[in-house]
């Protein structure tokens, strides 16, 4: 069978929810949204008071409809990462698709 090429799905046909998020990131950090906008220089980031738990650290996309998923992308944040090691920023350990 032929296999048809990958497309993207569009983000006006997904929703996201997080474990948790940072409230106090101001405009450009904080609520799982920021991943779906568009925008390199926004990020979803987690709760960083220090008492978070990291069971929580997830997004949930949900969409409108049933799709066909054949990879996921993962843009890497650019800067201002806390992370010694750059290769730490934005780190996919692990997903689950069902």
């Amino acid at each position: 069978p032929v296999v048809p090429e990958s497309q993207e799905i569009n983000v006006s046909d997904m929703n996201v929810t997080a474990g948790n998020y940072e409230t106090n990131g101001g405009a450009n950090e904080g609520p799982a949204h920021l991943v779906l906008d568009g925008n390199q220089d926004t990020v979803w980031h987690t709760d960083y008071d220090g008492t978070e738990n990291r069971d929580d650290h997830y997004l949930i996309f949900t969409f409108n409809e049933l799709k066909d998923i054949d990879s996921i992308k993962v843009l890497q944040r650019k800067s201002g990462s806390s992370a010694k090691d750059s290769s730490q920023r934005s780190v996919l350990f692990c997903y689950s698709v069902f």
